[in-house]
């Protein structure tokens, strides 16, 4: 697999396109060498949208007051993120079903997308009721305002975890090809 590095001004546009298409990222958390690993709704909040809190690139999740993640983030703000763009069903398709359900299970199958990224970042707990506690969450409760997922958002008993991303590994299985983003510039060793 090769790979390259790219200018490290803006989040790459793959990055933001995946982002943007994504309703779920995974969030890994470390305490003393174990890693915990979530399934989360997130909003993207692009560079220059959450001014005066957040000039750059930043991913808001919500969590509970006393989960594992919180615990984990307030020891140790290093997170990594993993959103792809890309859909895959495990189950068998029934051999009973109509020739038009075989077909639709089929178009589900087809990945519309093959790209994955992994993202590292710091991560902040904001402060309970500030300004900027109440915008991200007002902006992660506008982006999540439909489904089941919405209790984790709304909720009183949740906090607001803000992540500044730094680098960004960007996996392209077509082509068999790695792209490395870092925010300050510096070569991203793996």
């Amino acid at each position: 697999m090769s790979s390259t590095s790219i200018d490290h001004d803006q989040l790459p546009v793959q990055v933001k396109r995946c982002l943007g298409s994504s309703k779920y990222i995974q969030l890994a958390t470390c305490f003393q060498d174990q890693p915990h690993s979530s399934l989360m709704t997130f909003t993207y909040v692009p560079a220059g949208q959450a001014l005066p809190y957040e000039a750059d690139d930043c991913i808001i999740l919500t969590t509970g007051e006393n989960s594992k993640k919180t615990f984990n983030i307030s020891s140790n703000p290093r997170v990594s993120l993993l959103v792809h763009d890309w859909t895959t069903n495990r189950q068998e398709a029934d051999q009973d079903a109509s020739s038009l359900c075989s077909l639709l299970y089929k178009m589900n199958q087809a990945q519309c997308s093959t790209t994955s990224v992994s993202l590292n970042g710091l991560a902040t707990i904001l402060p309970r009721g500030s300004e900027e506690e109440m915008f991200f969450r007002n902006k992660h409760i506008h982006t999540n305002d439909q489904g089941s997922t919405k209790q984790y958002v709304e909720s009183e008993g949740f906090r607001v975890v803000k992540v500044k991303l730094q680098s960004a590994r960007i996996s392209d299985q077509r082509l068999d090809h790695v792209v490395k983003w870092n925010a300050k510039g510096e070569e991203t060793p793996f």
